[in-house]
């Protein structure tokens, strides 16, 4: 679980240069992802956290990549629905007004 950071924090990392957006939680999953190896065709797998978030009124859904070992069958979210979290943004696409990227969650007190 990450320490939450002040709101100023927040401001200070987004002025300082972070892609991100200060939004507001709505939830989270934990699941497994699952692909071939484009080269060997050998199929693998990794947990990843989908979280979605609220920011300007637009719905924001970011996957988090979490350790190999993270068990995703007792996943409990450090959030609650309406908390104020830092998105790290690493990646940000929007097809037909759905908006989705990969990146983190901060809260923020």
């Amino acid at each position: 679980m990450q320490n939450p950071i002040k709101l100023e924090e927040a401001v200070k990392r987004l002025s300082g240069g972070e892609v991100g957006a200060i939004a507001e939680y709505r939830f989270s999953k934990a699941e497994v992802m699952k692909w071939r190896d484009k080269e060997s065709g050998k199929p693998l797998s990794a947990p990843i956290l989908r979280h979605t978030v609220e920011t300007a009124g637009q719905t924001i859904a970011i996957t988090e990549r979490v350790a190999d070992d993270f068990d995703v069958l007792n996943y409990k979210p450090q959030f609650v629905k309406g908390q104020k979290v830092l998105v790290t943004i690493t990646e940000l696409t929007t097809v037909r007004g759905n908006t989705s990227g990969r990146g983190s969650l901060t809260p923020i007190a």
